[in-house]
């Protein structure tokens, strides 16, 4: 059997989901060199129920081999790996700025994941210097290809982070995330709503200057649980705190345990 039949009868087991007849195939391609094998060997040592034998050294190995040849999803998936300390060393937890490097590279391929993942670390200012400019190109870009979070982060932005806030524009994000399916584009927008066009006094606002006072209640499970519970009853003052929680919780570095 020749390379391409090799390849061939790897790719034709694992698209059927025969991870055990596939793996043995696809290692054969990967050792040759073939970049989509040997992103699938990647995958298929990440997840073990996939090949029986889950090894994170191995599976960012040939996520590095796919990635150094322009597999986009494998440079999405290799800097996911540094971005959240996967697969990382015991003393090392993350290295963002290599998360930062891979991401952009599937980014420029079209990767929306990727654009999603580069907008936020130029919006936080992690692996890279912050940038809002910037972050909103990429969002814009995950946004165009359907990306319900780009649109909220694109909303959330205007609302919250950038100077001098754009109310409208925001909405206008917050609407389309929320008819994606974004969860948090509800609680904002009809926050946003009641502000800008109720006539009685707008709930308390809740602003960036409480991002450290959310950081610390964010730890305590029994505070979040009180104000979720809230949230479900109506309160919207508790279901923003909510939303805002669960979005600063992406910028928040989590210590390896």
């Amino acid at each position: 059997m020749d390379e391409q039949e090799i390849l061939k009868s790897g790719m034709e087991a694992y698209d059927r989901e025969d991870y055990a007849l596939a793996f043995p195939y696809l290692l054969k391609a990967a050792e040759a060199g073939d970049r989509e094998a040997q992103f699938r060997c990647g995958d298929l040592y990440q997840y073990e129920d996939k090949s029986g034998e889950f090894d994170e050294e191995k599976a960012m190995y040939w996520y590095e081999k796919a990635a150094k040849q322009g597999h986009a999803e494998a440079q999405y998936r290799y800097g996911l790996a540094y971005d959240t300390g996967w697969g990382a060393d015991e003393d090392e937890v993350t290295d963002v700025e290599s998360a930062f490097y891979w991401y952009g590279k599937a980014a420029e391929q079209g990767h929306a994941e990727a654009q999603l993942s580069c907008g936020r670390m130029y919006e936080n200012g992690k692996g890279t210097e912050e940038n809002l400019e910037k972050a909103l190109y990429w969002f814009e870009k995950a946004a165009a290809q359907g990306s319900a979070d780009a649109m909220f982060d694109i909303g959330f932005i205007y609302e919250i982070e950038m100077e001098p806030k754009d109310l409208e524009k925001a909405l206008y994000w917050y609407e389309k995330a929320a008819a994606c399916g974004n969860e948090e584009a509800v609680f904002f927008r009809n926050n946003l709503s009641k502000n800008l066009f109720d006539s009685e006094p707008p709930e308390k606002e809740v602003t960036i200057s409480q991002h450290e006072e959310i950081k610390i209640r964010q730890k305590d499970a029994e505070a979040l649980s009180q104000w979720e519970d809230r949230a479900r009853q109506g309160d919207a003052e508790a279901a923003y705190l909510c939303a805002l929680v669960y979005r600063y919780e992406r910028s928040i570095k989590k210590e390896k345990k």
